[in-house]
């Protein structure tokens, strides 16, 4: 069960929250979330790492996310028009107690300049089409301590 969540790499310091994470009925846990480096043509993307911490299969995974940059300013997404948050979707199955690994989302904006990615919100739809909904002040428990919860602003 979480020992082959545990062995699939999270291990040290993510295993006490992960257990913490499943102990108090949390339904994913966040254990990287980051920017990925420019494209050649500029692009930045995001990878995140996640857990599916419950009892039922996942079919689709929707992570809202917001970008900043260094002094505070938050970035929109694609073309200026578009808002700054931004829908990453996984789309399963993800089973119960595992991971599907580092997913990234490679052209998420196009500036090189975000320095931060904050979840906004999180969205889990279960196979049985039921859903699950975590907005971010709900985000407590959920993220791995090394995941900034808040990015810092002017």
């Amino acid at each position: 069960m979480v020992a082959s969540v545990l062995s699939g790499g999270c291990a040290g310091t993510y295993q006490a929250e992960l257990l913490s994470a499943r102990k108090h009925g949390k339904p994913i846990f966040i254990r990287r979330l980051q920017p990925h480096h420019p494209a050649r043509s500029g692009e930045i993307g995001v990878s995140v790492q996640f857990f599916n911490t419950s009892g039922k299969t996942y079919k689709y995974v929707d992570i809202s996310v917001e970008a900043y940059n260094r002094v505070g300013d938050a970035i929109r997404h694609h073309d200026p028009r578009y808002s700054t948050i931004a829908k990453l979707r996984f789309t399963g199955p993800l089973l119960p107690r595992r991971t599907p690994g580092t997913t990234l989302w490679p052209q998420v904006w196009y500036s090189g300049t975000v320095s931060c990615v904050a979840i906004r919100r999180i969205d889990i739809t279960h196979m049985d089409l039921t859903k699950h909904t975590i907005e971010a002040p709900a985000l407590a428990g959920i993220l791995a301590s090394a995941v900034p919860q808040n990015c810092p602003t002017a």
